[in-house]
């Protein structure tokens, strides 16, 4: 195993351990849903663009630190299921509302929601660039 496929399985097995003994999670609501749903969509295609990726390095070359410039095809099958449940496992622990002050100004945040769409906004930039190169939206 690559070392980079190593460390990913170790940085995912200990987020599945610490989920695992975790008190619990803040409910979803339909929006959390909804946001969540958007971003496996979006990861379902960019596997599929990673793939066509990796049948065509001659024409290609992956931008992902993790899977490196020309992954093998069992690399991206290996990857996009650990990422999808990754995000969802953090998304899920991720409080739906976490409160501080500061320089005195109370904020209250939705850790939750900033992190689907911060991510969904990240999946939909990664797959446009993509389809401009000439990748389309198939798996």
């Amino acid at each position: 195993m690559a070392t980079k496929a190593k460390i990913l399985t170790i940085i995912l097995l200990t987020l599945f351990l610490v989920a695992s003994y975790s008190d619990g999670a803040d409910k979803w609501d339909k929006a959390d849903m909804a946001w969540s749903v958007s971003l496996v969509t979006l990861r379902v295609i960019d596997w599929g663009q990673t793939l066509h990726i990796a049948a065509n390095p001659t024409f290609y070359h992956e931008h992902n630190i993790i899977l490196g410039k020309h992954p093998t095809r069992n690399q991206v099958n290996v990857y996009f299921p650990f990422l999808i449940a990754s995000d969802i496992l953090i998304a899920h622990y991720l409080p739906k509302s976490f409160k501080f002050t500061l320089l005195g100004d109370k904020f209250d945040i939705d850790c939750r929601r900033v992190f689907v769409v911060v991510n969904n906004a990240s999946g939909i930039k990664t797959i446009i660039r993509n389809y401009t190169l000439g990748l389309g939206f198939w798996f």
